[in-house]
């Protein structure tokens, strides 16, 4: 007795095609994408950006100038579920040049490329700061003078601030900031070295674009009025000293002559 075969059918092949397919499928139904974290940049900020790829896949990032001159070139993963992100790709300084400048992301696994723009400002303007001095006074004995610095925009530090009374060696005032655009101070004014004050403050953007400002006060611990008393006192002081260092010399020259004297009558 012969037992039939089962034929397979075309139609067999097909299923088990369509299911091959279909399980194929997910894996490259990630388009590749590629987005800047911002869309415009200063100096001074790095680019991160993020987007989809294949699955499990090294992507390639590579970042090019308004003249489409290669500046940087970096490497990401994207994870199981096709995001990836690289971050600190480039760092902008003052040389680049400004404009739309364009990032390229490239899916060896789909053979995709993808790009997006973003747009360079360079800043090359310092920071407008401001001294300010509390209380206001149109002169200072010595006492503790608060030091107000502002600045038209983000700096990146605290600026440096020194105070130089005349005579006097220069003293760095330590700033914290007490505001948005603001830095605080203290000094305490010395004795002894009356006369013009200097105050200056240093501080650099972002970009890195220095910003100097200066602000003089009048310290007069001893009043201008009194100032020709107190050297007419110095002067009689120092003449008093004159003459009781001569008054002195007289005291000893008679006591030699006095002594001369009393050899003679002995003779």
């Amino acid at each position: 007795m012969q037992i039939p075969t089962q034929k397979t059918t075309p139609l067999f092949f097909a299923l088990i095609l369509l299911t091959a397919v279909l399980a194929i499928l997910p894996v490259f139904a990630t388009p590749i994408t590629v987005t800047p974290e911002k869309t415009q940049y200063k100096a001074g900020e790095s680019l991160t950006v993020s987007g989809t790829a294949t699955p499990n896949t090294d992507i390639t990032i590579q970042l090019f100038d308004p003249a489409n001159r290669r500046i940087a070139i970096a490497q990401a993963t994207a994870n199981s579920e096709g995001a990836y992100t690289a971050t600190n790709i480039y760092t902008f300084s003052g040389v680049d040049p400004s404009g739309t400048w364009t990032v390229k992301a490239y899916d060896p696994a789909a053979n995709e490329w993808a790009e997006a723009t973003l747009s360079l400002i360079v800043d090359v303007t310092p920071p407008a700061l401001t001294i300010t001095v509390e209380p206001v006074k149109p002169s200072y004995k010595n006492e503790t003078i608060t030091i107000i610095v502002t600045s038209d925009e983000e700096l990146k530090e605290a600026p440096t601030v020194t105070v130089t009374q005349t005579g006097a060696t220069p003293v760095t005032v330590e700033v914290t900031q007490t505001a948005a655009l603001e830095w605080t101070g203290t000094y305490t004014i010395m004795s002894g070295y009356d006369g013009p004050a200097t105050i200056e403050a240093k501080a650099s953007d972002v970009a890195g674009n220095q910003g100097t400002a200066t602000k003089t006060i009048v310290v007069e611990v001893v009043p201008a009025w009194q100032k020709p008393l107190s050297d007419l006192e110095a002067k009689v002081a120092d003449l008093e000293s004159k003459i009781a260092d001569l008054e002195s010399k007289v005291s000893t020259l008679e006591g030699k002559v006095s002594t001369l004297e009393s050899d003679v009558a002995t003779l």
